[in-house]
């Protein structure tokens, strides 16, 4: 119940890891991020609150090559 389908414009790829929406910056060497079973990205947060701070995890689709 934590877990929901994030919006692709709710995540950015930066220079230093993933920005969601809510300002949180998750390392690309965290190891919250987790590969996504589909191609949509899936926020992890307490609640299912998209507005809460703090992930337990992201799920990130692959990227094309």
């Amino acid at each position: 119940m934590d877990c929901y389908q994030a919006p692709t414009a709710d995540v950015k790829e930066t220079k230093y890891g993933y920005q969601l929406s809510t300002g949180e910056l998750i390392p690309y060497s965290d190891s919250r991020i987790k590969r996504s079973r589909d191609e949509f990205f899936h926020e992890c947060k307490p609640g299912g609150d998209a507005n809460s701070r703090h992930s337990f995890c992201l799920y990130v689709p692959d990227h094309d090559m």
